[in-house]
């Protein structure tokens, strides 16, 4: 593939994008406090009533509170960004309130559980909340574009595979269904 190819396709993502920059983070949350002091709020107060007997409403809630919240709020997503190690104890975190609690294990298993999830969470408002702060167009701009080069390298990726495979094939004739498969893509994401 010619590198004057990729440069027009990369420079029409690009420009693609950066009209909807405005609209990529709405109901993204950077201020972890609210949304952490709500789970850990829920999350005591389904500590303190759990026993083995109500032990699936209590995995459901730490669900909703998984999904509803940490996700909903967006706060795994931007978290994720500024530190993909943290997020991924997070999760288990949750996943293994989840799973305890539905099997029906005893307050003493879950109470440490419980506080280490509820320590990394106060760790993720301690080091990367942004305490309310806007963020600023050229910090979406930033994280839109890196996002938009990874995608793009490997979009790019899979198409140059597809055209040497069809180039070594004898199917050079076939090239042109990629690029028009490229092109309708590329409409198809505006869209």
């Amino acid at each position: 593939m010619k590198s004057a190819t990729i440069v027009r396709l990369f420079s029409l993502c690009l420009l693609l994008l950066l009209p909807a920059l405005g609209w990529s983070q709405q109901g993204v949350t950077e201020d972890y406090g609210p949304v952490v002091a709500d789970i850990v709020k829920r999350g005591d107060k389904a500590m303190t009533e759990y026993s083995t007997d109500n032990s699936v409403v209590t995995g459901n809630l730490f669900s909703r509170l998984y999904f509803d919240v940490f996700e909903g709020s967006g706060m795994e997503f931007t978290l994720g960004l500024k530190d993909q190690s943290l997020m991924l104890k997070i999760e288990s975190g949750f996943n293994q309130m989840i799973s305890m609690s539905m099997r029906g294990e005893g307050k003493e298993v879950l109470q440490p559980a419980w506080a280490q999830l509820k320590k990394n969470l106060y760790y993720a408002v301690d080091e990367y909340s942004s305490g309310g702060a806007m963020q600023t167009f050229w910090g979406l701009a930033f994280q839109a574009f890196l996002i938009l080069l990874r995608e793009g390298v490997e979009a790019m990726l899979v198409v140059a595979a597809l055209v040497a495979y069809l180039r070594k094939s004898g199917y050079a004739d076939k090239v042109k269904v990629i690029w028009y498969g490229v092109v309708a893509a590329l409409i198809a994401s505006v869209g």
